[in-house]
């Protein structure tokens, strides 16, 4: 078959040309002659940075930096591919995180899982995390991944996770309740609520809602010992410690270091089916202020931790009791 002896023949000429496969932890012998001590601590200059980009693990950090060390040496591990290698396929169970250090990768979902039945592909680049509910439930993957540009992707054992929570009491404790939150989104992504999870997203695991709260007031009052709450009086310092405590809003801390003030909102478009008509919100009375105009989209806040569906149920039984 002259078709497959061309792809035989470009995979053989792709893997010996020396630059295109990144070379990985077990591909270096020297590393194995290093003293375990100087070994580890280039292993955790390897992995750190990587690790840090995840929310999570930037809260590991804070709290106790040798959890990070010892998840390092224990559950993380770099795995290099080339050019039309296969990562994983759907239907098969997955028992780890990944990370995309270098590469492309595309990921083709199951037509079971589409919205209209249709195969999809989506382009996968660096600094993206995959099958992260691999560590928080029994997942199986429900598409196929595979290797477009040579990568490195970086792993993250569920079994190595769960062994290392009970030595490091304060992270355990955090890892332990972000895990069932995000396990708590998994069934609750049906459609026409959310689409279906996937190896790419779970809906609605932004890091805001996963974290307690007390991390966010943690955060808060780290900014304010450090003196970096420029232009912050007091009082609008207790009244965004009151909306953290209250969950009206979250506090995250970006990958610059940087804090975010988040508040989730859900807002609801209802349109006729016989005249194509949309429901919007033109305006707002209070007896302080009047009317004031505006022009939304029905919606609400919606407290932290909430899931959307929940929320949604709130503002159809209030504000929307003519349409429930």
């Amino acid at each position: 078959d002259a078709s497959l002896a061309t792809r035989v023949q470009r995979q053989v000429i792709e893997r010996l040309a020396a630059n295109t496969i990144p070379l990985c932890e077990q591909d270096v012998p020297a590393l194995k002659l290093l003293p375990s001590t100087l070994r580890s601590e280039l292993l955790h200059e390897m992995r750190i940075p990587n690790l840090r980009s995840h929310a999570l693990f930037r809260m590991w950090c804070d709290i106790d930096f040798s959890a990070l060390q010892t998840l390092c040496d224990e559950a993380v591990k770099f795995i290099a591919m080339a050019p039309q290698e296969c990562v994983f396929v759907s239907g098969t169970p997955s028992h780890e995180a990944m990370f995309v250090v270098i590469g492309k990768l595309a990921y083709t979902m199951d037509v079971e899982f589409t919205p209209d039945q249709m195969e999809t592909t989506q382009t996968v680049l660096e600094d993206a995390w995959l099958c992260e509910a691999a560590l928080w439930s029994s997942w199986t993957h429900v598409g196929k991944l595979e290797v477009e540009r040579s990568c490195q992707l970086m792993t993250i054992s569920s079994l190595g996770l769960t062994q290392i929570l009970p030595k490091h009491p304060l992270v355990g404790n955090l890892t332990r309740y972000y895990g069932r939150m995000f396990h708590l989104r998994i069934p609750a992504a049906i459609p026409p609520h959310a689409p279906w999870p996937n190896d790419l997203v779970v809906p609605f695991t932004e890091p805001s809602d996963l974290l307690s709260q007390e991390v966010g007031i943690g955060l808060l009052h780290r900014e304010r010992r450090t003196g970096r709450l420029h232009g912050m009086n007091e009082q609008e310092f207790q009244e965004l410690e009151a909306e953290l405590k209250s969950e009206k809003c979250a506090l995250t801390e970006c990958s610059n270091g940087k804090l975010e003030r988040i508040v989730n909102v859900i807002a609801v478009s209802l349109r006729s089916r016989s005249t194509g008509r949309l429901l919007i919100e033109v305006g707002a009375w209070t007896p302080d202020h009047g009317a004031k105009p505006r022009c939304n989209l029905p919606g609400m806040k919606r407290s932290r931790g909430q899931l959307p569906h929940r929320a949604l149920e709130d503002l159809l039984e209030c504000d929307l009791s003519a349409f429930s």
